[in-house]
């Protein structure tokens, strides 16, 4: 069954006028490297700010990177909590880069209300930090040079003196 996916996406490839065609595959798979080897160009690797998710984000960008059609290895950062980043619970978004050597291509931040409105077959709310966080990774998957946090609402921090 695997084997066939790398022919699937080239068929659609062909077919569609598509400009991007998106595989998300679970990462404790062979999946990824198949598609990778065929068929990829650019691979987003998601990553979490647990310990164990940059390890397994640098290692998989390690395998990525030595497939044959694998132009460019990003890492995304998905459900971003900058208070426990703050409070030194987990990593913050340099050192998640640091921590696993990708360059990264964008950070989207937690946002709580996001799982119960997809539970309920919804989008996420239109003043979700999501929606231009989402933007942002678009327009660098075009190659347009836009602000790591670019229309997203800046948050302010506390300066003790």
């Amino acid at each position: 069954m695997y084997d066939r996916i790398p022919e699937a996406l080239e068929r659609l490839a062909k077919e569609s006028d598509a400009d991007f065609i998106i595989c998300d595959t679970g990462a404790d798979s062979r999946i990824p490297l198949r598609v990778a080897e065929d068929f990829a160009n650019l691979a987003l690797i998601v990553s979490e700010q647990s310990r164990t998710a940059l390890r397994a984000a640098e290692t998989t960008a390690v395998r990525l990177s030595e497939c044959r059609n694998v132009k460019e290895v990003r890492l995304l950062i998905n459900n971003f909590d900058i208070e426990a980043a703050r409070r030194g619970g987990r990593a913050g978004i340099l050192d998640m880069i640091d921590g696993c050597s990708i360059r990264c291509i964008g950070v989207l931040p937690e946002d709580r209300g996001v799982a119960a409105r997809q539970d309920a077959g919804l989008m996420p709310h239109k003043a979700s930090p999501l929606i231009p966080a989402s933007r942002n990774i678009a327009r660098r998957i075009q190659g347009i040079e836009t602000p790591l946090f670019n229309g997203m609402k800046k948050e302010r921090r506390r300066t003790v003196l």
